[in-house]
């Protein structure tokens, strides 16, 4: 249906136009001031708790770290300290041993290889039914100590004490290699 209005101009409703007032803003401003208050009041308590949490835990590190110096002390043993030398070193080993299994003249064999604090020792056992134990002792240092590689990281290497021992009916004689790392 058409709706035709033949009031004058005067008496005709105006439409209604949205106009901004500084009247409106006046009513808006406190409620955003009252908004950020709101947030600042969270955001300090918010800081003040965290705050409060990570100065809880700094005491609680601080009362631990004697315990955790004590448990890295304890944690290095002689053992870990002679296998951080040794890769400290760069020497390798692996060569080292082989060269140790290859100039070993048959009867001798090793029974013990330590190395501590820069010392080493290989205690060994020779045997021979025709009594030339120490001739095989000498050959196998001789022979070490004829290998650049094997004895550029040692300051000496001589032999140690030598004892003899009776197994079944069989006379051997044990012996120490003594050693000083560089």
């Amino acid at each position: 249906m058409i709706e035709i209005n033949l009031l004058p101009q005067e008496l005709k409703e105006k439409e209604k136009t949205a106009k901004f007032e500084v009247r409106n803003l006046l009513y808006l401003l406190p409620v955003i001031f009252a908004f950020l208050i709101i947030i600042h009041l969270y955001l300090l308590t918010a800081s003040l708790v965290f705050s409060n949490n990570y100065r809880t835990l700094q005491n609680k590190l601080k009362t631990l770290e004697p315990e955790r110096k004590e448990l890295e002390k304890i944690a290095l043993t002689p053992d870990d300290l002679a296998v951080r030398q040794l890769v400290k070193e760069k020497t390798n080993w692996a060569d080292k041993l082989s060269i140790l299994s290859a100039k070993l003249p048959q009867g001798i064999w090793f029974n013990e290889l330590t190395m501590l604090d820069k010392e080493f020792t290989l205690k060994c056992s020779v045997i021979s039914l025709e009594k030339q134990e120490m001739s095989l002792i000498n050959k196998f240092i001789n022979g070490l100590k004829e290998e650049n590689s094997f004895i550029q990281s040692f300051k000496k290497l001589e032999l140690g004490p030598a004892q003899r021992d009776i197994i079944g009916s069989y006379e051997i004689l044990k012996f120490t290699l003594n050693g000083k790392i560089e």
